[in-house]
């Protein structure tokens, strides 16, 4: 049940490969919470039914991310500069 991240609990993971938070109740993502992961391959955060996502800027920034769950989410767009 979580409902919120702070902006630096990722920071210094730089080796974390999967990150699974389906199922939360998270309800916004600050636009650097997984900037600094490069080795990240796998984020799971579908089913977080109120999470808004930042669209406006780069979210992600993994050459390595090969799967993204975002369904069942609030998301109704998405942008070229997302990744």
């Amino acid at each position: 049940m979580i409902e919120h991240l702070e902006i630096d609990v990722f920071c210094g993971l730089v080796n974390l490969k999967y990150i699974y938070l389906h199922g939360n109740n998270l309800q916004y993502l600050h636009p650097d919470t997984f900037i600094g992961l490069p080795n990240l391959q796998d984020l799971f955060l579908s089913n977080n039914y109120g999470l808004k996502m930042p669209t406006h800027c780069q979210f992600i920034n993994s050459l390595s991310l090969k799967l993204l769950a975002i369904s069942g989410c609030n998301i109704s767009s998405v942008s070229v500069d997302t990744f």
